[in-house]
């Protein structure tokens, strides 16, 4: 991929999703470092902390059972979303979502309104899985690593 970045890091966290992310990289051109090391981690251009699946007993008060295609509709401006239109679908899998706050850029409806994208400064996080999500999230994945 032109203009890639020199380092991206694939933090090894344990989670789920890692190797359908890195696939996801690898098809873009892009070779992630899979890391535990903060060294390693705080050098990288960019960083992607995989999903991991559950997050304990706070998450029981955000249960909301999600699997399937959905919408992102943007409601802000969004360097993740450069060149993807509202209403576009992406793959969620998640039992658990936050409410639209101030650095949402995009909700998803599934029972109630959730934030979906959020951005800050040169923070990023989505609540679906791009690398699963055709080619919506092969753009969102190359907007990410152009950022």
């Amino acid at each position: 991929m032109s203009g890639s970045p020199d380092l991206v890091a694939l933090v090894d966290c344990g989670g789920a999703n890692i190797a359908s992310l890195r696939f996801a990289l690898q098809r873009l051109g892009v070779e992630a470092r899979f890391t535990r090391d903060a060294a390693e981690i705080e050098s990288a251009d960019k960083v992607f902390l995989p999903g991991v699946g559950a997050a304990g007993s706070g998450m029981a008060k955000l249960r909301i059972p999600h699997m399937g295609w959905n919408q992102v509709l943007g409601c802000g401006e969004s360097k993740l979303l450069n060149g993807i239109p509202s209403g576009a679908w992406f793959y969620f899998v998640h039992s658990y979502a936050a409410p639209p706050g101030a650095h949402c850029v995009a909700e998803t409806e599934h029972g109630a309104g959730f934030a979906s994208v959020v951005e800050k400064s040169n923070f990023f996080g989505v609540q679906f899985h791009p690398e699963r999500s055709g080619a919506n999230g092969q753009r969102l994945l190359m907007n990410f690593l152009a950022a």
